[in-house]
């Protein structure tokens, strides 16, 4: 009873902005990495399998994908990585092998540890289920410590429970090392992804939608989505990926509720925005900070937070910079 109130006590202070700050003069870097193997893993995500977990999804996040691709830009182009199931680390029986381990994770009997067979580094992790955390999962991140951490909720909890972490924002942000394209080869493309404004609404954000777009004329309209049919299989889910990134890569402006389209489109240098209805306080701390947003924070308050130039056209913000070249150093230190 004890160590449940503990660990509540611990998750709702990871969640509170105040400490956000105070636990960043705290965080600790990699210095020393643990590269291992000559073979290389890469996840893969097999919703549909027996080996999943308690979640059970009737459709394929291709934003898991993009993550993928994320990391393997760092790969070696010589080998086939091998497909690791994000959701049965625990029971992988390959070959031996190293893995950039970022990833959101629910955890549960199949992935409370990585298997002996993967070496992982633990970065742009997000932990989801933080009430349920059982010992034997942070004594094995203890041991991989320090954890780069996608989100502060998943830093602060890991902190408040002695593992050295750090803020590393998400390793999408990096993914102009392959993906990105020159501004000449941009379109007038405007993509909206997984979201559409509703042309007799008068709701808030919608009313900001319109007057940004305003501001751009004879663009051409697309939609695009990140939700796809369960049974589609790892190859078709990797390259619709990648169809995506060049949409991505090429608009003129995008405007998406799903963080593995905005995130991407920061490092592609492509003007994005996010939409939030509903801040999702666990995922969003940190991330949030990053963004142009429209929408509704967790204190129900309307949130209006865009860059312009001097045109009245959408800017990215660069805040992103300063982590994603950290990222690329501690990735590729991992590689090397």
């Amino acid at each position: 009873m004890k160590t449940k109130l503990t660990q509540k006590i611990i998750v709702t202070l990871s969640k509170r902005e105040f400490i956000n700050k105070f636990l960043t003069l705290f965080e600790t870097y990699p210095k020393n990495f643990r590269h291992k193997y000559d073979n290389f893993g890469l996840y893969a995500y097999r919703y549909a399998t027996p080996q999943s977990c308690q979640y059970k999804p009737d459709f394929i996040n291709i934003g898991d994908y993009i993550q993928s691709l994320a990391a393997k830009q760092y790969l070696p182009t010589t080998q086939t990585p091998i497909l690791v199931d994000r959701d049965n680390i625990a029971n992988y029986d390959g070959q031996n092998i190293d893995l950039i381990a970022n990833a959101w994770y629910w955890i549960h009997n199949n992935n409370i540890k990585f298997s002996d067979k993967i070496n992982p580094l633990l970065v742009a992790v997000h932990l989801n289920n933080l009430y349920a955390i059982p010992d034997e999962t942070i004594k094995y991140l203890k041991e991989h410590e320090p954890i780069g951490c996608r989100d502060y909720t998943t830093r602060n909890f890991l902190m408040l429970k002695g593992i050295k972490a750090y803020f590393s924002s998400c390793l999408t942000t990096t993914l102009d090392f392959k993906y990105k394209i020159p501004d000449s080869e941009r379109n007038n493309t405007i993509i909206f992804c997984d979201y559409e404004i509703d042309e007799a609404s008068e709701n808030k954000i919608d009313n900001k939608l319109k007057n940004i777009l305003a501001k751009y004329k004879d663009c051409n309209i697309e939609h695009t989505k990140h939700s796809y049919p369960i049974n589609m299989n790892s190859e078709e889910c990797f390259k619709e990926a990648e169809n995506l990134l060049r949409k991505y890569s090429k608009a003129k402006l995008v405007i998406t509720s799903r963080i593995h389209c905005a995130l991407p489109c920061l490092a592609l240098g492509t003007p994005v925005i996010l939409v939030l209805k509903h801040y999702d306080t666990f995922r969003y701390n940190g991330i949030f900070q990053l963004l142009n947003v429209i929408g509704i924070n967790k204190h129900k308050h309307f949130v209006y937070k865009i860059c312009k130039d001097s045109k009245g056209l959408v800017t990215n913000p660069t805040k992103y910079k300063a982590f994603a070249n950290r990222l690329k150093q501690i990735v590729k230190g991992f590689m090397e």
